[in-house]
């Protein structure tokens, strides 16, 4: 699963550190969504399905040229994310056209689309971000790499249940 994949790649990614003693920062996947809307005029909010009925979300503004994080990330029930959303935010992201309806009769006037193209990539935004780390000399220690699991993995959720529920959902 997608838990799995995250655990390989940065493995792979502290492997590559140890070889090569190549400095390395690490960008938020929805901060680097945010970025392709640079120097919006309202607060940016990317939103990626998370499935089970939420979203990966987090709210963001620019600053001149500085992004700032103003709703930390979480996994949100789309109705939930409304309630934090208090004034007109651009949301963006694959997540947003899944639950349109939600923020449409939910936030109102305070629901603003992207209309036009971004900018950039997400790949783009996350160079940018990275550059602008190394420019700070904001590198990351090699030792405090940290996966930021916004929710449990399926495997945490069901240490929780009734042991007969947990064989229940596997198929056993």
């Amino acid at each position: 699963g997608s838990f799995t994949g995250l655990r390989v790649g940065v493995s792979l990614i502290k492997g590559f550190v140890l070889a090569t003693e190549k400095p390395f920062v690490a960008v938020d996947s929805l901060e680097a969504l945010a970025t392709t809307r640079p120097r919006a005029s309202h607060p940016v909010c990317p939103v990626l399905d998370a499935r089970k009925q939420e979203v990966y979300a987090a709210v963001y503004e620019w600053q001149e040229d500085t992004l700032s994080k103003t709703l930390e990330e979480g996994a949100y029930a789309p109705e939930s994310l409304c309630r934090h959303i208090q004034r007109p935010t651009l949301l963006i992201g694959p997540g947003v056209e899944r639950y349109r309806e939600v923020f449409e009769n939910r936030l109102g006037h305070r629901f603003l689309e992207a209309g036009e193209k971004a900018e950039f990539s997400t790949a783009a935004g996350a160079a940018f971000i990275a550059a602008r780390r190394f420019d700070e000399h904001r590198q990351f220690d090699l030792n405090s790499l940290q996966i930021n699991y916004i929710r449990k993995s399926e495997a945490q959720l069901s240490l929780g249940r009734p042991e007969s529920e947990r064989r229940s959902n596997h198929g056993y």
